[in-house]
């Protein structure tokens, strides 16, 4: 796989190397005169140009960052609710029981950061058109992906907040995040309710998105899930 992808990359950036050389012979040169002039441009510039284009999605494809991100946030979500689940199987207070709540912090604001740098790259590149979609599914789709963003970035938030109104430390992979507020029982009540209210909305939305990928997969036989498959 690796000998395949390096392979891949250096006919992406050898095809780069024959566009440029259609340009020379375009402006008049001859083949040779061609040929001496592709010597020289700077190869680490055509590599950078193909980078680029990996990372940007385009109207047909999502870019190899934003698959990669798709997919690990995924992981991600699927072990904060994990840890959350497990954690109940043990009494409070065991050593296990607060690992489980740890990790469920740290991997929750992982997420946060995740989502973050997500929309930075749908800013980069438009996300792939869906042919087939009626209008109606058009706004439901973006109303389920709209809500999954809300989900990744305001779930760690009110986490980091509950922390912050129970006084209790922030951990984040060795670091200690500061507190959002000083510490409140009424704010804490507030934030634990509505972190617990979004994250089971957060099941029936992430079971919804599966469920049209593979409705698209399946039934419609389309390519909407295959522009996500690494």
């Amino acid at each position: 796989m690796r000998e395949q992808s390096a392979s891949l990359f250096e006919d992406l950036v050898n095809l780069k190397l024959a566009k440029c050389k259609s340009v020379v012979l375009a402006a008049g040169h001859d083949a040779q005169s061609a040929s001496n002039r592709i010597v020289y441009l700077p190869r680490n510039l055509l590599v950078h140009e193909v980078l680029a284009m990996n990372a940007r999605s385009t109207t047909e494809r999502y870019s190899s960052v934003s698959i990669g991100l798709h997919w690990f946030t995924l992981i991600l979500l699927a072990a904060v609710y994990a840890c959350m689940e497990l954690r109940e199987q043990y009494p409070k207070g065991s050593d296990i029981r607060e690992a489980l709540k740890s990790w469920h912090y740290m991997l929750g604001l992982s997420v946060f950061v995740l989502a973050c740098v997500r929309l930075v790259f749908r800013k980069i590149g438009p996300a792939p058109r869906i042919h087939s979609l009626s209008p109606l599914q058009t706004a439901l789709a973006k109303t389920v992906h709209l809500s999954l963003y809300v989900l990744m970035i305001a779930m760690p938030l009110l986490g980091w907040l509950a922390l912050s109104a129970d006084g209790k430390v922030i951990p984040f992979f060795g670091l200690e995040l500061p507190p959002l507020v000083s510490p409140s029982k009424d704010l804490l009540e507030v934030f634990e309710d509505t972190h617990e209210l979004i994250g089971t909305i957060g099941y029936f939305l992430i079971g919804a998105h599966a469920l049209a990928a593979l409705y698209h997969h399946y039934v419609k036989r389309d390519d909407t899930l295959r522009k996500m498959l690494p």
